[in-house]
Formats: structure tokens, sequence, C-alpha cells
């Protein structure tokens, strides 16, 4: 069992191997990665990021490949073009094909938890390709075909079945049931192949100056998650329209200025329920909201469950890895 890719690319260290997985530390942290191999041509990354961590740009040596990431919790940011972000958040699937450059990524939250798989279409045996589709249906010739017409990466917004398959991906690489792993990819490859993906990638193009200034405007908001402010006085205070904001912070950032700002708090505040004693109040008011009720329901529409049974549940999984 070899990975495809070179990870000390990256700065990880093997740490440990056996059978059955490999695991990586990113240099001398508590960061690290659990590496499966479920099939040939097919693997498997659990990635558990304990503190921030920043790639600058460079070209990795990697063989042409499908990527397919999901996010437990926490935000992963990517330049994937000059000045063009795209972000892997909860209840997100984030794809992506053969990106070897990027012009920079880090995890925005002080801890990111979540999964990659990665296809190496042409590791794949044929005998492999005609086992799943015989026995599964899962034509990954088809699911190749269709995943080349992203041009770069896409992001697919999960709904309760795929959110279901993705959240018990993880838990079960958190618990290293290897066999069950391999059994609910075909699931999630299943799922995949049912989807469209043609569609036509269309960038907008902004000045340098309303760039910046839209950059420094969503530095501030994050900086400030706890006050109430409006995007008029934020624009005013930074010299930009609130409408040529808008336009520019969604470009660069995948989400408007207030869903982002919501996923932000909300990674936060997963943080804070895992990391600290904080009840559910003291929790929205750390992240910015007066009222507890107004701060689950927010955190239910992103995690898909209530910040209590979020708690519980974290806790159970970190005892587990």
């Amino acid at each position: 069992m070899e990975p495809s890719i070179d990870f000390s690319q990256w700065g990880m260290t093997l740490s440990h191997k056996d059978d059955f997985k490999i695991i990586y530390n990113q240099g001398n942290t508590d960061s690290k990665y659990i590496f499966y191999s479920l099939y040939p041509g097919i693997e498997m990354i659990l990635t558990l990021l304990e503190e921030k961590h920043y790639w600058s740009k460079k070209r990795y040596a990697i063989p042409n490949y499908f990527q397919i990431a999901y996010s437990h919790y926490g935000i992963y940011k990517i330049e994937v073009k000059k000045e063009k972000f795209s972000h892997c958040c909860p209840d997100d699937l984030y794809i992506t094909y053969n990106m070897k450059e990027s012009f920079g990524s880090e995890n925005v939250t002080s801890q990111y938890k979540g999964f990659n798989l990665l296809i190496f279409s042409d590791k794949i045996p044929d005998e492999v390709k005609e086992m799943m589709k015989d026995h599964f249906d899962i034509d990954l010739n088809l699911i190749e075909e269709k995943l080349k017409r992203i041009k770069v990466y896409c992001i697919l917004r999960t709904d309760k079945e795929l959110k279901h398959i993705c959240e018990e991906i993880y838990n079960l690489l958190c618990s290293g049931n290897r066999g069950a792993i391999r059994l609910k990819i075909l699931e999630l490859l299943n799922y995949i192949s049912s989807i469209d993906f043609s569609f036509e990638d269309k960038y907008q193009v902004f000045s340098k100056e309303c760039i910046e200034k839209t950059k420094s405007v969503r530095d501030y908001m994050i900086e400030n998650l706890s006050r109430k402010t409006t995007i008029d006085y934020i624009c005013k205070r930074f010299d930009i329209t609130p409408t040529l904001f808008k336009r520019c912070f969604k470009e660069l950032f995948q989400y408007p200025p207030h869903e982002y700002l919501n996923r932000i708090r909300m990674a936060r505040a997963a943080e804070l329920l895992v990391a600290t004693n904080m009840n559910i109040l003291e929790v929205s008011v750390e992240i910015g909201y007066s009222s507890s009720s107004n701060f689950s329901r927010t955190f239910r529409d992103i995690y898909n469950i209530s910040p209590l049974q979020y708690r519980k549940d974290q806790i159970k999984l970190q005892a587990k890895i």
C-alpha cells in the first residue's frame, strides 16, 4: 500500500504505517492526515487540522486525478486563480479536477476536519471498473467524463441524502473500519454519477483597488464577529459602494457577504462547542448573536444538527480517533 502522491511536498512527515493505513503529521504539529488505500487508484485521506496552516503558491507533482472533498467542520480556503478564492465548507461537497497548482491555501478556522477522496483514473484496472459496473451499477468511465467538464472546481450543496452519506464516511474513517468505508464510498460514487456537471464558469473582472478594498472589508468583518455592523457602514468606512462590494465579494469568496459571515460564525461556534465548556448562550454572544434561539436555528441550517447534539457527537468522535 503506497500512496499515489508524495505527501512530503506539503511538509508532511510519516508517523505510522501498517497494512491498513498510513498516518502523516504536518511538520511538528498535532495536525495529521490518515491515508487509506480503498481500491487500486481510489484513495482516501482523513484530514484533522488542529491549528491554522498555510501553503504558499506552488505547482505540485501529482498524477492526473479527481478530488472530492468534504468538510465535517471548519472552512478550508484555496486561491484557485489570482484573486479568485473558493472554500470547502460544511454543507458543501468540493470537487476538483487536476488542480495541480495553487496560488495559496489555508484553513480559515483554527481547526478543520474532513476527508478527501482521490480518484486516479489511469491507475484503476479495467477489472475493477467492470466489477463496480456489474455489481454496483457504477460506471467509472461515465463519472470521469462528467468530472472532466469541471474546468478547475465546482461546489455541490449537499442535500439530506448526500450529507448523510458524507457524515457516515467521516465517522467510519475516524473509527478505522476500512471494509465499511469501501462500501460507503461506492454509495458516494453512485450518487456522484447521477449529477449533471454541464456548466461553464463565468468570471467578472474588478479593479485591483476594488479587490483590495473588498478583502479589507472581509478581514474587518471577521475580526469583529461579535459586533453588530451593517454593510453600508463598513463600505462607507472603506470607501466602496455596497453594490460594487457585494458583487466583488461574491466573485472573490464564492458566497454573498451575509452567508459567508454566517459560515465563519458557525465554524467558530463549532470550535467553541468542542474546545470549551461555554453554554449555548455564551457561545452565541461570543460570535455576535444576542439570541441563543436565533444562533441555534442558524447553526442547524448549516450543520443539520442542534449545537448541543453537535457537542455530544464531537466528544464521542474524538474518543474514537
